[in-house]
């Protein structure tokens, strides 16, 4: 159902980059079957360039708890123009909010935070496997000892992991720009074939089968 469009919400406008708190056009609440929970829509205009914004709000599942002061949203995430890869409830929301936050980062030119946010979502992703591995280490060899992972997509977990070691624990580590950008790739890239990609395919054979 359409909302009334008084709320400004703070968001990177897609077209100059600039952190702002957006002036309202329109929102429209809709429920989604699939995942049980109702997601909010909002046209919004940039107060700097003036263009225009679609971005999205999943339901805040702590405004079912009396005493919940806070908002009913969560932290909204653009949509159109699309900033980076927007993956959907077939991802865990703790993933999906550690890839769009590493791809924050990456927007504010904080590519050692992308890194390190890089390599938390990989590990959000070998927990959905393995709930019980200590060490991302160990998740992704077991991953690929199982054979959820073939050798290509061991060796790119295996890179992130590293970079996302270094740029933690080496001081002196420099995470340029190019390097940032790959990194983000390759998660995306991970997400994808372990999250997406493998549960489509075991869907799609599932049908011929029938």
């Amino acid at each position: 159902m359409t909302s009334p469009a008084t709320e400004k919400l703070s968001v990177t406008c897609p077209h100059c980059h600039h952190r702002v708190n957006t002036d309202p056009v329109g929102a429209y609440d809709v429920f989604i079957d699939e995942i049980g929970e109702p997601i909010k829509y909002s046209l919004l205009k940039c107060p700097v360039c003036k263009h225009p914004m679609l971005t999205y709000q999943w339901y805040n599942e702590m405004a079912n708890f009396d005493g919940w002061t806070g908002s009913q949203w969560q932290e909204p995430s653009v949509q159109y123009p699309e900033l980076y890869r927007q993956f959907g409830s077939e991802v865990p929301l703790g993933v999906r909010n550690c890839f769009g936050e590493a791809n924050t980062c990456f927007q504010s030119k904080a590519y050692t935070a992308c890194a390190i946010m890089c390599r938390k979502t990989l590990e959000g992703v070998g927990k959905e496997f393995m709930p019980e591995g200590r060490n991302l280490y160990g998740i992704i060899e077991q991953l690929k000892d199982d054979g959820t992972i073939d050798t290509k997509i061991y060796e790119w977990a295996t890179a992130l992991r590293e970079s996302g070691n270094t740029a933690v624990h080496d001081i002196e580590s420099n995470i340029t720009k190019e390097d940032a950008q790959d990194i983000l790739g390759f998660t995306e890239a991970f997400i994808d074939y372990t999250l997406v990609l493998s549960k489509r395919f075991d869907e799609f054979m599932n049908r011929r089968s029938q």
